[in-house]
């Protein structure tokens, strides 16, 4: 039932923000709501995420029709596993690789997450402070959404004991302003 609430939660907030988001003069480039699960056998993991993309002005022209960004990503989210709920916060930068006429772009992203809890059940993930590094492809839909799916590790990098790491599948739904 708590699982359930954090989720209304953060779906209520997304559609709070996406309402707000009428103004030319919004901070983010896109709102998103993200829902993922493991990758894995071993173990059984949720994810749900409120996340945006705040432009930067750093862009390239790569040729004449190849264009690459480079933004940043930030979100809040619950991690729910092996019946312990936590939640999480992530900032990261994200590069973004489209090509003109080619409905599907390609991006990465990599950067720190603070997490509320460090076991699940009996995993013990390594730690409050984990790296969550991703790959995965955008496609842009009509009237400024977008869907997405991404592949994510997440992992403490080695700092500490034990370092198992987390593979996810996560699909996102965005709106662009």
């Amino acid at each position: 039932m708590t699982t359930m609430r954090l989720v209304h939660t953060l779906l209520l907030l997304l559609l709070c923000s996406s309402v707000s988001a009428q103004s030319d003069r919004f901070f983010f480039w896109d709102i998103g709501g993200s829902l993922g699960f493991d990758a894995e056998t071993q173990v059984s993991f949720e994810s749900y995420e409120v996340s945006g993309t705040i432009a930067t002005p750093w862009a390239w022209k790569l040729g004449e029709k190849r264009h690459l960004r480079l933004d940043l990503e930030v979100g809040l989210g619950v991690l729910h596993g092996e019946g312990t709920t936590g939640g999480f916060a992530h900032i990261a930068p994200l590069m973004d690789l489209s090509t003109e006429g080619f409905p599907v772009s390609l991006f990465v992203t990599t950067g720190p997450v603070l997490l509320t809890e460090d076991h699940y059940g009996d995993f013990d993930v390594g730690g409050y402070f984990q790296f969550a590094s991703a790959i995965g492809l955008k496609c842009p839909l009509r009237d400024g959404w977008s869907v997405a799916y991404r592949i994510q590790h997440l992992s403490n990098a080695g700092i500490s004991s034990p370092n198992p790491g987390l593979d996810l599948h996560l699909f996102r739904v965005a709106r662009s302003f």
